[in-house]
């Protein structure tokens, strides 16, 4: 059977960041204004009910924070702490964050008070969040904190911490317990270098980096673009570069001694250098503690192409056109380095006026990073198949533009050439003659399709059936409507059995236990015309007795946050994405890099949500941008 990748509507909390600690999101409650309008919002939270718990938490709690210990984080930089959490019999824990001493004074100046008034806001928040979709949620399991040895990474050097824990009581009042402690030195926290850092092999589109870090530095971060870029944008200091990436928190992070290759020697990728250009490169090395250490920059200048003169196709035809597919035969000059294509319907192209020599310059000035090709060859234009996604459409006019470039990257006269595709013999009314769902679990359930002789490809959409409503997806109109828009749909060929879900709970492709999921399957023909939709809706077995899915031990830092946030404790190919509390994506990164820098200065401010997801596993934080 196979794993079905399709589109599946999903929804999900995202964010990233490049962290030193983590946190949960605050917000600050410090005068009694900020306490009235929250009680307007928060469900059973009073005065009575404030100072209760205030009065609760000043008493002899029974949650302890014990045995802090900080070790060196030699993956990451910074330091680990580590502590354990003991609850009495009558608490359950809530929430359990680390802050910068200083910080935690300025954002809670009334202890206790203003901690637990924020949890409970931001508890009954997070229950409105979740049940408006239908999904029930305990607050007690959702912030993860049950007792136990606990560890927070990507702490800064010497720096006063406090370790703050709230829980909840049985008879509903709230008590707290803290714990102060301070980091040390980290033996390679001196002044973070590069040992190496020169630029060799400079062709006229490609050149060298080799870099080699000394044995204080942690991570480095680049910065290359040609000179005039830099002076335009006042990049041309230590201090500016530096500023630039205090405020660009999401760049990357680098880790290893190698040899980056800078450019592209066949001229042909969006990477390439531009000959007889002078470029600038900085480089920026951190040590464990993330302070900057001893900036290197370098300037070197490409060589002058020896392909200068016109740049001219000497051949751009189309042969062996059938339904879905045609041939394109393209030669070129001597003094043609590379050249770009862009071919759609005819009446696309028309409709964004791209239907003269000018529009189609204009537009790859525009669009730099468009495929660049250097050899003399034929391409196969769609695909023989109608069920790939490039493939072209039947009894249709096609447009197809070609633009030479010299070694200097100067542009030639562009060809045009024009074909119509046949039409298909597959133009009758596409079925379904097999469309079930069969071996329904707690966590999985498979697909069964076959397709009658008039269905050149079909499409799958499934989803869990209160997300259909919540999109307003749910007659035939809308479906066909939702495929229309995307631009680019899965489309499957073969009989087969998909699976939909995943026999294994904590896998991200389990379905949930006792949930209603609604299918769809729309046949086309060989003109890519709808055939007839089959909808199918089933409900997944009650998963009882399931286990809890294990989360990605990560930290987000700092929070609140004004500028940008870090994630750390990253490990391997992992997706960090940020959610805002409508559950809208604001932003999402996969990485392989151990901190991830996120700039959220255009961000509003608000509460918003960290999601990192690695094989399957996740975890999810909440902030603040203030």
């Amino acid at each position: 059977m196979k794993r079905l990748t399709l589109l599946v509507l999903t929804l999900g909390l995202t964010f990233g960041a490049f962290a030193q600690i983590s946190t949960s999101p605050r917000k600050s409650v410090k005068t009694d204004a900020q306490k009235t309008e929250l009680q307007k919002h928060v469900k059973g939270l009073t005065a009575t009910t404030i100072n209760a718990a205030k009065s609760s938490a000043l008493k002899a709690s029974g949650v302890t924070i014990s045995d802090v210990t900080t070790a060196e984080d030699t993956d990451n930089g910074g330091f680990k702490a580590t502590y354990t959490v003991t609850f009495g019999s009558d608490d359950f824990g809530v929430d359990v964050w680390i802050m910068k001493t200083d910080a935690m004074d300025e954002a809670y100046p009334n202890g206790a008070e203003d901690m637990i008034a924020e949890t409970e806001y931001y508890l009954e928040s997070y229950k409105n969040f979740y049940e408006g979709y239908g999904i029930t949620w305990d607050d007690a399991y959702y912030f993860n904190t049950e007792g136990g040895e606990k560890t927070s990474s990507g702490l800064a050097c010497n720096t006063d911490y406090t370790i703050c824990v709230v829980c909840k009581t049985n008879d509903g009042t709230y008590t707290t317990a803290t714990k102060e402690f301070t980091t040390g030195f980290i033996a390679t926290s001196g002044l973070a270098a590069m040992e190496t850092a020169k630029v060799q092999d400079v062709t006229t589109t490609d050149a060298y980096l080799e870099v080699k870090k000394n044995e204080n530095t942690q991570y480095y971060k680049m910065l290359f673009a040609d000179l005039a870029l830099m002076e335009q944008y006042n990049l041309t200091t230590e201090d500016s570069v530096i500023a630039y990436f205090e405020a660009n928190t999401n760049t990357s992070s680098y880790t290893q001694d190698t040899t980056w290759e800078m450019g592209d020697a066949d001229l042909t990728s969006q990477y390439a250098l531009t000959p007889n250009t002078d470029y600038l490169l900085w480089i920026v090395p951190f040590n464990s503690c993330f302070e900057v250490g001893t900036v290197s920059k370098i300037e070197f200048k490409t060589q002058a192409s020896t392909q200068t003169g016109l740049a001219e196709l000497t051949t751009l035809s189309v042969a062996n056109v059938t339904s879905t597919s045609a041939e394109l035969t393209v030669a070129m000059n001597d003094q043609t380095a590379y050249y770009t294509m862009v071919y759609a319907e005819t009446d696309t192209l028309n409709a964004y006026n791209m239907n003269s020599t000018d529009s189609i310059l204009a537009y790859f000035a525009a669009n730099t990073n468009a495929n660049k090709y250097n050899q003399n060859t034929t391409y196969i234009l769609g695909a023989d198949n109608a069920g790939s996604a490039s493939a072209l459409k039947a009894n249709t006019s096609y447009t197809l533009w070609a633009v030479p470039f010299n070694g200097n990257m100067e542009a030639g006269t562009p060809k045009v050439v024009e074909f119509t595709t046949i039409e298909s013999t597959q133009n009758g009314v596409a079925k379904m003659t097999v469309a079930q769902v069969i071996a329904v679990t707690e966590t999985n359930a498979q697909l069964e399709v076959e397709k009658n002789d008039q269905t050149s490809f079909y499409r799958i959409l499934y989803a869990e059936t209160a997300v259909f409503s919540q999109y307003n997806i749910e007659t035939e109109e809308d479906v066909i409507n939702y495929f229309a828009s995307v631009s680019n749909p899965s489309n499957f060929t073969q009989d087969t059995v998909w699976e939909l879900g995943d026999d294994d709970a904590e896998s991200q492709y389990a379905l949930t236990p006792k949930t209603s999921y609604t299918v769809w399957v729309v046949p086309y023909n060989g003109n890519a015309e709808a055939g007839e939709l089959v909808k199918i809706v089933f409900t997944t077995e009650n998963g009882a007795g399931l286990t809890e899915t294990e989360t990605v031990n990560v930290n987000v830092y700092p929070n609140p946050a004004t500028d940008y946030v870090q994630v750390i404790g990253l490990n391997g190919m992992q997706r960090v994405e940020i959610l805002n509390t409508l559950g809208q994506t604001v932003f999402a990164q996969d990485t392989k890099a151990n901190v991830l820098n996120i700039n959220v200065q255009n961000f509003e401010k608000g509460t918003y949500f960290v999601k990192v997801t690695a094989n399957g596993k996740v975890n999810t934080q909440k902030i603040v941008v203030k």
